[in-house]
């Protein structure tokens, strides 16, 4: 996200929406690339990998022309995300992307 943050121009407003439960503390100490547009939104999880983070996307209502939606992580979580960003916010496939890269509770490489 921090390199994604250092090719968006000063004037693109942009929300990072993340869903991690770690404590307050450890979330304020992760490094965060400064951006005068941007917004950091920190969602805890409500026992469903990805469904706090579906919820959260819900309130931003349908998204307008230039709206843009990148996404990566677990593999559930990534389904919650596809569903709101194509069947609630409508948007058009060339303004999202997302992959997911691990299975929660399988092991990587």
């Amino acid at each position: 996200m921090n390199s994604w943050l250092q090719a968006i121009p000063a004037e693109v407003a942009v929300t990072l929406v993340i869903e991690d439960d770690h404590d307050a503390d450890t979330v304020q100490n992760l490094p965060r690339t400064d951006h005068p547009n941007a917004r950091w939104d920190w969602i805890r999880s409500d026992g469903q990998l990805g469904h706090a983070l579906a919820d959260h996307l819900r309130t931003l209502g349908p998204g307008p022309d230039g709206l843009y939606v990148w996404a990566a992580g677990e593999r559930g979580l990534i389904k919650q995300f596809r569903s709101v960003i194509k069947q609630e916010l409508k948007l058009k496939k060339d303004h999202h992307f997302s992959q997911f890269y691990w299975f929660e509770g399988k092991p990587t490489g």
